[in-house]
């Protein structure tokens, strides 16, 4: 969650290997995206690769410190050194890296934590997984497969009938990652089939998982820690599409407004609408389908393309003082849609009006970023407030620019 005011547009240089790359954008511009009237104020940025051989490398998360309150505070998985330790980054992969598949319907992924904190790049070995259980190590530790598209890593590990799901692992072309800058568990958006992105085939997943990389053993029984399809509607809803679509990206909103205290997350999907998810009812609609430009081809042969026009994934961030803001890029339009939040009648589900931002700037934006990482104490900040206390950065696509990039806070 960040609190957002003008845009920064900053890439990373391309590379001729799937990489991942540490970028400092440094200066902000005189002017927000909604208004763009003057030109935004271009500065060097610092570039440093961090690891190579990462097939199809897309969603980036850095974990920060664990909080208190959060289900790994004082855990040693999130000390320093641990699997989520505040150091690492999350890096999501099309590649299994030589692991074995947990659901063999469904397409290779996992997602890798990275000691970043090296001088020189990591290689990472295309099969070091081969083999192995579990979170598998190689590089004496800097990097961690963290989760997969693995038997060790399915929904079944920790979940029992009547769970609808328990066949489905926690990453499975996964394009998205959230974890609320280490404050609650990792959340994943995956593409486990592939979507002519208009919702008429294919489906999504959310995931929830534990530091262990396995699907949590959630709330909502149908779900457990893996959110599909029509599978986890609430309360079976046929008027909910659900996860219809390839999942492109995840964010943690706020609590529900239902007064339960418990997370609710948003589900970008291929066919342009925007989900709900609340951890203990299950899925519920929020932006109907083209609310952003659908997005169709979302296979791993497309997130492993070197071509900027191949497109399989949007940015999502979450705008929360003073007013609740979601942002979802919409790469195939160069603008980015701005949902306004409210709550329905009984105060059980968000609801939304939509707006476009719109910049010569924004060339695909395929992911948002914060700057700097908003906190309960920041001033508030908005789009109307201009100062330079707050900024949010656009991660655009073009033909000088690297795959990789940072994904949105969750």
């Amino acid at each position: 969650m960040i609190g957002m005011k003008k845009w920064v547009v900053y890439c990373c240089a391309g590379v001729a290997a799937p990489a991942i790359m540490a970028a400092v954008a440094i200066g902000s511009p005189n002017e927000s995206a909604s208004h763009g009237s003057k030109t935004p104020v271009l500065k060097q940025a610092t570039i440093r690769v961090i690891a190579t051989g990462i097939p199809g490398a897309g969603a980036v998360a850095q974990v920060g410190k664990s909080q208190l309150g959060g289900p790994f505070f004082g855990t040693p998985v999130a000390a320093p050194g641990g699997i989520l330790g505040p150091e690492r980054l999350l890096v999501a992969s099309t590649s299994n890296f030589g692991a074995s598949k947990g659901n063999s319907a469904e397409p290779e992924g996992s997602v890798l934590s990275i000691d970043p904190t090296g001088p020189d790049p990591l290689a990472v070995p295309a099969a070091f997984a081969l083999g192995g259980t579990g979170q598998v190590q190689t590089l004496g530790g800097r990097v961690i497969l963290f989760t997969a598209n693995n038997p060790s890593f399915l929904n079944s590990v920790k979940n029992t009938a009547p769970t609808r799901t328990l066949d489905e692992p926690a990453a499975t072309l996964p394009l998205g990652i959230s974890l609320n800058n280490a404050f609650g568990r990792p959340w994943l958006a995956n593409a486990p089939v592939e979507s002519d992105g208009f919702g008429t085939d294919g489906f999504g997943t959310i995931t929830v998982l534990d530091g262990d990389g396995i699907p949590f053993r959630g709330p909502f029984v149908p779900a457990g820690g893996v959110f599909k399809g029509n599978l986890t509607n609430r309360g079976d809803a046929s008027t909910t599409l659900g996860l219809s679509a390839a999942a492109l990206a995840t964010s943690l909103i706020t609590k529900s407004p239902d007064g339960s205290g418990r997370a609710v997350f948003f589900a970008a999907l291929a066919n342009g609408s925007v989900a709900q998810v609340h951890v203990s009812l299950g899925v519920d609609d929020l932006a109907p389908a083209g609310t952003f430009t659908p997005i169709a081809g979302v296979n791993t042969t497309e997130a492993e393309s070197t071509n900027p026009g191949d497109i399989v994934r949007v940015g999502m961030a979450f705008n929360w003082v003073p007013n609740l803001v979601l942002y979802v890029t919409d790469p195939l339009a160069d603008r980015i849609a701005a949902l306004d939040l409210g709550t329905n009648e009984t105060k059980t589900l968000f609801t939304q009006t939509t707006r476009y931002l719109t910049s010569p700037w924004l060339d695909r934006p395929v992911d948002l970023a914060g700057t700097p990482r908003g906190i309960s104490r920041a001033t508030p900040c908005s789009e109307e407030v201009r100062t330079s206390t707050c900024s949010i950065g656009a991660t655009t696509r073009s033909s000088a620019w690297s795959r990789a990039a940072a994904s949105s806070p969750g």
